[in-house]
């Protein structure tokens, strides 16, 4: 998500995320519609589906400037902050002329598809790592290396949007995971196990009255992943040469999918049935002691809870005494690979500005995500940044979410086998012979 990861483009993680209903509603975010026109020295901004009017202010005369676009899929809260990002880059570099547009989900995917293969794609995109890989097979995006110094990213961060050794996008957040939150007027204390989380959320579970001891988005992916990474698996494999496998039938998925299961018809401390927006409401009302969700929520949970809103990682599963592992991704800027030769510096510039020092450093303070950069990552300010530190703490035991298209055709196999599973309408046995199959599938679509 950041609202909500993207899952639906798993996404979905998200997006962002499973963003179904982040789905939430990954990702591997909904974004503002309107016209905003800033003021500044050649600074434009544009959105969608407004009666305002764009303010383009005209170069000195004599001066020749340069204009570049950047398509981004944020929320309204966030673009104000990228918006007063472009301003002082266009007050420091007048001859250089940027036009943000937002797009919601899949949109933007869809979009940027259709006209960078007529070429009339904006140059920059500002999205989740999962576009990464559909945008590299169709040979839309370029490597980001001659762009900018890869080597300032912190390695978790660029890691997820690395194809086969190359870098295909610049990293600009950090996170984009799933964590645990808890009520501190219920639970003193985050659990450090699964077995301590069931024996806690055991004590506030009373299913007539509509209370649980923990909720989340028991049918979507995202959610059943760290489980299969704390059973030792993982919905992907590589080879040496990097080459993706999908990993859909083994015995930590089953292991995972049954475990899920169990949580619900035999620990019984999770509702019969909660999507994202159930497991967030029952939370915020207090009728839920303690649940998981993405970094995304923490402003939205820190509103309503304030002071009682507890953030950890995710416990360590019991039963093999592994952490829980999220996918971590976090927001990118992808680069067209049919830019101008004309506009490259500027490109160069206005992401290299992106990825600054300070810039990185507002990241945490402005847009409450983690930095990308290991400077910035490291600095007294953001160190010293409470609300950041348990994000950090929680991003620790994750792993990098990938973006090749392999993912995405995992996504979308995993997501109804495992709502037949939760349902309890499939085996996990047949359950998960149909995902590896129907991932493989899809995958040949994706591809063809």
């Amino acid at each position: 998500m950041f609202k909500q990861p993207n899952l639906q483009s798993h996404n979905s993680g998200p997006n962002s995320s499973g963003q179904n209903s982040k789905k939430p509603k990954l990702i591997f975010a909904a974004a503002a519609l309107g016209i905003v026109g800033i003021i500044g020295l050649q600074l434009v901004t544009a959105k969608k589906n407004s009666g305002g009017q764009t303010d383009r202010n005209a170069p000195a005369a004599g001066s020749e400037t340069v204009e570049i676009s950047m398509w981004d899929q944020e929320e309204s809260e966030n673009t104000k902050v990228m918006d007063d990002w472009i301003t002082r880059f266009t007050a420091a570099n007048p001859n250089i002329r940027v036009i943000r547009q937002t797009y919601p989900n899949e949109d933007l995917r869809t979009k940027y598809t259709t006209a960078a293969t007529a070429g009339q794609a904006a140059e920059l995109v500002w999205g989740p790592n999962d576009i990464a890989g559909v945008f590299t097979t169709a040979k839309l995006i370029q490597p980001v290396e001659g762009f900018v110094d890869v080597s300032k990213f912190t390695p978790a961060s660029s890691e997820a949007v690395k194809l086969k050794g190359a870098t295909m996008g610049v990293p600009t957040t950090y996170g984009n995971h799933l964590m645990l939150f808890f009520n501190k007027k219920l639970v003193s204390a985050a659990p450090a196990t699964t077995a301590q989380l069931i024996e806690e959320a055991r004590k506030h579970t009373n299913a007539a009255q509509n209370k649980y001891g923990l909720v989340f988005f028991q049918n979507e992916p995202f959610w059943l992943v760290p489980f299969v990474g704390a059973f030792g698996g993982w919905p992907m494999a590589f080879d040496a040469e990097g080459n993706a496998r999908v990993e859909l039938n083994s015995d930590a998925m089953k292991s995972a999918l049954t475990y899920l299961y169990k949580l619900k018809t035999v620990e019984k401390i999770i509702p019969k049935e909660c999507d994202y927006d159930c497991a967030k409401g029952l939370f915020i009302e207090g009728k839920a002691a303690m649940t998981i969700n993405g970094d995304w929520s923490v402003k939205e949970f820190q509103a309503k809870l304030g002071d009682q809103l507890g953030m950890a990682p995710l416990p360590v599963l019991s039963e093999t005494n592994r952490p829980m592992t999220p996918m971590v991704s976090g927001r990118y800027v992808f680069i067209n690979a049919q830019i101008a030769p004309a506009k490259k510096e500027a490109v160069s510039k206005f992401i290299n500005f992106l990825t600054s020092r300070e810039i990185q450093i507002e990241v945490a303070e402005r847009l409450g995500r983690i930095p990308s950069t290991s400077e910035a990552l490291n600095s007294p300010r953001v160190a010293s940044l409470a609300s950041i530190q348990p994000l950090i703490a929680a991003a620790s035991n994750g792993r990098p979410m990938p973006a090749q298209t392999e993912m995405r055709a995992a996504w979308d196999a995993m997501r109804p086998v495992q709502q037949k599973i939760m349902s309890g309408d499939m085996t996990v046995e047949k359950g998960v012979e149909i995902m590896q199959q129907s991932a493989l599938e899809k995958l040949a679509a994706l591809k063809n």
